[in-house]
């Protein structure tokens, strides 16, 4: 399916919160400190905010599987800032 049919998956804010700016910054990756920008725009920043963020990228595969996409993690080790790119999943078999 073409990436416009991920604006048609019902997401709960916060994963479409997280899906528009994948979407926005497709095919290139988001780093996580912008996703949880995105996610914690006019709040405090939780300490577990990485870790939420974590989560969320899980349910946000799930819900993206129907669709043909999924989430990709690129983690550039210790030390290094996390990111997430959408992509075309592989088997679209769910």
């Amino acid at each position: 399916m073409p990436i416009e049919a991920i604006a048609e998956v019902a997401l709960p804010h916060v994963l479409r919160t997280v899906a528009n700016a994948l979407v926005k910054q497709h095919p290139n990756s988001v780093t996580a400190d912008d996703l949880i920008d995105d996610i914690y725009r006019g709040s405090r920043l939780p300490a577990s905010a990485r870790q939420a963020l974590r989560v969320q990228m899980s349910r946000l595969r799930d819900k993206l599987a129907i669709s043909g996409w999924t989430v990709s993690n690129e983690n550039h080790g210790r030390g290094r800032k996390a990111e997430y790119r959408l992509e075309r999943r592989q088997n679209n078999h769910v």
